[in-house]
């Protein structure tokens, strides 16, 4: 279990580094690691530090900074699930923070228009909706426009596949030319469709768009905020859009970078050949053989 909850559950570091690791860090910056003769530090541990001046050991307010798998120069915690910054969610990917953001934002938006409904939900549970005050509808539906005062009233051009079977009914009456066959439709007596449920609830469409449009603008400055407290590989890497037509070779490209722009470091380096019309035929061409073969 041990083994499980170091390298496997993610933690992060309760403690700052020493001093002299600290110091380190600092004379590091901005070297390449062939100049400093260590090897090159993963993204978590190059993320910026977040502690303030004058924190001590004793005063220290633990950053969050994940920790490494299996780390043990520094004191590490899991992560509470309930107690964890919303800011620190970008740890675990751009798209986790921007997931917990948007279920935030939603819910906020849904809180308003709960807010903003309240007087339609105290109308519909009241004695002016319904004379019996929605007797014998569950408590999770009290407020909603069910309506339990009804009563039947003769239906004389409805047929009976226009109700459901529990809403209709009928009736023989007895005269003295004969008897006669007459459905009963179930009326709702309830008064729901009044100008003043259609005005709330068009006040509740409005908060929903307009909080909408606000989440959108919320999210998109949250996904820089999750992408600027993180470096990955895509804050080095860049893309070229007109190489030559003969540049195919990466270790060509990894000595014009290391010449040209002050001996550069590269990691990897990508050539993606603009030969999807190529690809296609010959798929298209393999296809054709098969269906010859057949």
């Amino acid at each position: 279990w041990a083994y499980f909850e170091h390298f496997t559950l993610p933690r992060y570091m309760s403690e700052s580094k020493p001093d002299d690791e600290e110091e380190e860090d600092e004379k590091d910056d901005g070297k390449l690691p062939e100049e400093t003769g260590e090897p090159e530090k993963s993204p978590a541990q190059k993320k910026k530090k977040k502690k303030k001046d004058g924190d001590d050991n004793n005063n220290y307010k633990p950053t969050y900074d994940r920790a490494e798998p299996g780390e043990n120069e520094v004191p590490t915690k899991l992560y509470n699930p309930f107690c964890t910054p919303h800011r620190e969610l970008g740890d675990w990917g751009l798209g986790i923070g921007l997931y917990f953001t948007t279920m935030r934002a939603i819910g906020l938006v849904t809180l308003l228009a709960w807010l903003v409904s309240l007087p339609n939900l105290f109308y519909y549970a009241s004695s002016d909706y319904s004379d019996n005050e929605q007797e014998g509808v569950p408590i999770h539906l009290k407020g909603s426009a069910i309506c339990t005062d009804t009563s039947w009233v003769p239906c004389y051009n409805c047929e009976w596949d226009d109700f459901p079977e529990e809403r209709i009914g009928n009736a023989t009456l007895v005269g003295a030319t004969g008897e006669a066959t007459l459905n009963f439709a179930l009326r709702n007596n309830c008064e729901g469709a009044t100008l003043r449920n259609g005005i709330m609830n068009f006040f509740v469409l409005v908060v929903v768009i307009v909080g909408i449009l606000v989440m959108n603008v919320f999210i998109e400055k949250a996904e820089v905020a999750f992408d600027e407290d993180e470096q990955t590989a895509q804050d080095y890497s860049i893309a070229i859009r007109n190489p030559p037509e003969d540049a195919y070779d990466p270790q060509e490209w990894k000595d014009f970078f290391y010449n040209n722009f002050d001996k550069a470091h590269v990691t990897a380096i990508t050539v993606g050949v603009d030969n999807d019309l190529l690809v296609r035929n010959l798929v298209t061409r393999r296809e054709n053989l098969r269906y010859i073969e057949k």
